[in-house]
Formats: C-alpha cells, structure tokens, sequence
C-alpha cells in the first residue's frame, strides 16, 4: 500500500492544475511553449526543479528498465516522487511567476508539474485519464478504506 503522502502530492499538483486552468491561464495548448528562453538555457533555473526534472528522467528510466511484465506500483520510487514534489512545491511557484508577468516561466512550471503526475501515475500504475484531459480537475483517487484497489474507487 502506498503512503498517504504519495497521494497527498498527487492530488496537490492536480489541484494546482485544475486551479490555473480555471483561472484561465493554462491547458494543455500552452504546454507547446518552450522550454528554453531566449538564449536557449533552459527557463527552470532552481534547484528544486532541476532535481525533479532528473527524479523524473530517473524514475521513467527506472520504470523502462522493468518492462511491461513488472509489478506496479513500486513505494520506493512513488514516495521519492511525493518528497521532490513536495520540495519543487515549496520553492517554485508557478503563481509568483505568473503574477510578476513571467508567463513563460509560469506555464513551464506547470508542465512540469503535469510531468510529475504522468510520471507517478505510471508508478503507481494508476490510469491517467486525467492527465490526458484537457480540464485536469478530475485526479485518480487512491484506494478507499473499503477496496484498496484504485480500480474499484469511483469519482
């Protein structure tokens, strides 16, 4: 069983998500926006975002090298994501950008938030239903206390 925290930052960053796609400022059409800036350095310049963008080349390696045939989820790689989510969180925040005109950067910040959820939902082998919508307010919810299965929950 996963951690409650693995599913705390899953819900956070879809909550995060849905929040700036209902303030209008971001779907899935501006993730066609670059990543690098004028100068072709890449926009995500913090520590924290630097360290998720390798956790997650890390962890879709990881979840590669397994093949089709291993078993999901697996707690080490999923709680490793919930903490550097938890971290990026804290010291990148898309808003502040946003609001002090750097859109660019704002909306870079997001797609790696929606990075983070494709990645942790492949982990936990959930279905990224959500990740492929266009609203992204609908997050997968973890197993009731009844099931413990993330295919019986219903949303």
């Amino acid at each position: 069983a996963q951690s409650f925290a693995v599913y705390y930052a899953l819900d956070r960053c879809h909550s995060l998500l849905a929040a700036a796609y209902r303030e209008g400022w971001f779907d899935r059409r501006h993730l066609d926006a670059s990543w690098l800036d004028d100068r072709g350095q890449l926009r995500l310049t913090l520590t924290a975002e630097r360290q998720m963008i390798h956790r997650l080349v890390h962890t879709t390696d990881t979840i590669a090298d397994r093949g089709p045939s291993a078993p999901t989820p697996n707690s080490k790689l999923a709680d490793r994501l919930a903490i550097d989510f938890e971290t990026l969180h804290r010291h990148s925040r898309p808003w502040h950008a946003y609001y002090t005109q750097d859109t660019a950067t704002a909306i870079t910040r997001l797609g790696l938030y929606l990075s983070y959820a494709h990645t942790l939902q492949a982990v936990l082998g959930a279905s990224p239903r959500s990740a492929d919508a266009k609203d992204p307010s609908h997050p997968p919810h973890p197993p009731d206390a009844r099931t413990n299965n993330p295919a019986q929950n219903h949303s």
